[in-house]
């Protein structure tokens, strides 16, 4: 029988398939390897009291075995179901401690083998700095002393991370609020049961404009899974390796302990879940309990949020943005709209803010109306907050002063456009208080904040540090970054010696850490970190500007090797 020619070609290419070999993944030349393995600058953070700097040695490139992790996502989240995080977190591994001013170096000892290190976090006192650390199949939580630069572990305690921050200090700096896996919680549901029928969904609702969201539930086996790698139990955590669980468990995305450590400000999302929509506006619990775990007080039972407007700045209806007055001892605060949560209503006020002080019984008092909607509070004292307010459909953009002693009305400090970067005053510099929370750096008066800025200006960005009166709107600069440097403030340590951090590089330099000195302009290296692409050497940069066909211009970044002249040629060579 003769074979057609078309069946002898395609035995060949399956038997070609079939004995195919496994190829290791191939490297490219030194060169390149050298350039994609070069250590990033490490990561940097600060004492609250300036007398430390944590340096934190990033991780390069991730290896190949976390990228093959497995990868679920549920709700709008993307979790590693093998460790019950984050599936997508750029790691630290290393960590190291340095004195300042001197610059004296400590390396932190201790460190698990392989660290995977994230979430780092400074305790009030600044004697101690917690961190997760990322094994194979858990999240664990970690504490290094400062003083001896030695790290240790907390045993018997693994870490749900599926939400971000997975703890938070206290302010006696000897307890640590935390959201661990609940134990005996049995095998993760299996993912290829067959369905016991199709999956429904009906719209009984009002006709109404939608988003669209990636990575949502569409199955009642997903369902079980958030459910399963949602379930946390919150738990208050002893140095001294006691702990206890506080309330019951569930599905829960925030444990915040008040500013004095007394209280917990708990979010725990519940079904009906939506397969529309994410995590963010699934029916949510807020509930205040003590120390015991007793609910002291449930503040709000929020519904699925399912029928909010499509504009940008549209919210729910009812309490929203919970959280503490970081200022004051046990204050809890929200905001409820005013205008159904459409901003195509017409509507003199947009939404008011509402607070409640511990025990949490009377009725709550109301600390401003907005004309705008409500984007943020920057706490400072009872004397003075800013509150931020926008309008999405015109860039329009308030910030208002609040003294909260007087109960005195909005004063409009800063009123401008976004869009209008020239303009932007920059943006109000936190500092932590003796509780470990950040509240705005002011005077004694309560008159003065310090503002951070990008400085955009026709020759590019300069970034600035003002000092501004808040009353008189007087400001004051204390310094502006100049060529030949890119320089950025980090960190304010001496508000009275106008002393503060930045990060300055230059097409030369490599960026590194300096402290200075505003009234003497003297300035005191940190660090002294090489550049990791030494081996290009100094490249020439050249913006070329060109017009497309269809008249639109346009610009370009050229970079040419050192010493290039036209007569080499085209590169690469």
């Amino acid at each position: 029988m003769k074979i057609p020619l078309l069946t002898v070609a395609l035995s060949s290419a399956l038997c070609g398939l079939a004995h195919a070999q496994e190829l290791p993944y191939q490297m490219p030349p030194r060169a390149i390897a050298t350039l994609v393995d070069a250590a990033p600058i490490p990561r940097v953070s600060f004492s609250s009291n300036g007398q430390w700097m944590l340096l934190q040695d990033v991780q390069a490139m991730p290896a190949i075995a976390d990228v093959a992790q497995p990868e679920l996502r549920l709700a709008g989240l993307r979790i590693n179901p093998r460790t019950n995080g984050n599936s997508r977190v750029s790691y630290s591994t290393n960590l190291r401690l340095r004195r300042l001013p001197e610059g004296k170096e400590l390396l932190v000892q201790g460190l698990p083998a392989k660290a995977r290190i994230s979430e780092v976090q400074w305790s009030p006192d600044n004697t101690k700095i917690a961190f997760t650390h990322t094994t194979d199949n858990h999240i664990e939580l970690w504490l290094v002393d400062v003083a001896t630069a030695s790290a240790r572990l907390v045993p018997n305690l693994f870490l749900n991370g599926i939400f971000g921050s997975s703890y938070e200090w206290t302010s006696d700096s000897k307890t640590i609020i935390a959201r661990a896996v609940v134990g005996g919680r049995g095998e993760a549901p299996s993912t290829t049961v067959a369905p016991a029928g199709p999956v429904i969904q009906e719209n009984v609702g009002r006709a109404a404009g939608a988003r669209t969201y990636q990575d949502l539930l569409h199955s009642p086996v997903d369902e079980r899974l958030f459910d399963y790698y949602g379930l946390a139990q919150v738990v208050k955590v002893g140095l001294d390796g006691r702990m206890a669980p506080l309330g019951q468990p569930g599905i829960v995305q925030q444990a915040l302990p008040s500013p004095n450590g007394r209280y917990i400000l708990v979010k725990k999302r519940h079904r009906p879940y939506s397969y529309t929509l994410p995590v963010s506006s699934f029916p949510m619990r807020v509930e205040i309990l003590n120390l015991e775990g007793l609910v002291v007080k449930e503040l709000a039972e929020l519904p699925l949020a399912d029928n909010v407007p499509t504009s940008f700045d549209a919210v729910p209806t009812g309490q929203r943005r919970h959280g503490w007055r970081e200022d004051a001892p046990n204050t809890v605060f929200w905001v409820e709209a005013q205008d159904g949560g459409d901003p195509k209503t017409t509507a003199d006020i947009r939404d008011r803010i509402y607070a409640l002080p511990a025990p949490f019984d009377g009725q709550p008092q109301e600390l401003a109306a907005l004309p705008l909607r409500f984007q943020n509070i920057y706490w400072g004292s009872d004397k003075l907050a800013l509150v931020e307010g926008g309008r999405w459909s015109d860039r329009h953009e308030t910030i208002w002063t609040l003294d909260l002693a007087t109960k005195t009305s909005l004063a409009p400090l800063f009123d401008r456009s976004t869009q209008d970067t020239y303009a932007d005053p920059g943006s109000p510099y936190l500092q932590r208080n003796t509780l470990g929370r950040y509240v705005l750096a002011t005077d004694g008066n309560s008159e003065t904040v310090y503002l951070l800025g990008n400085g955009a200006s026709p020759e590019g960005d300069r970034p600035f540090v003002d000092e501004l009166n808040v009353r008189t709107k007087k400001s004051q600069r204390w310094w502006r970054s100049e060529a030949p440097y890119y320089e950025v403030p980090v960190a304010l340590l001496d508000l009275n010696k106008h002393q503060f951090v930045t990060r300055r590089e230059s097409v030369q330099e490599a960026p590194n850490y300096v402290l200075r000195d505003a009234r003497s302009t003297k300035v005191t290296p940190l660090t002294k970190f090489s550049n990791p692409y030494a081996s290009l050497g100094n490249l020439q940069k050249q913006v070329l500007k060109y017009k497309r066909a269809d008249g639109v211009e346009l610009t370009a970044n050229l970079y040419l090797p050192p010493n290039y002249k036209k007569e080499d040629g085209p590169c690469p060579h």
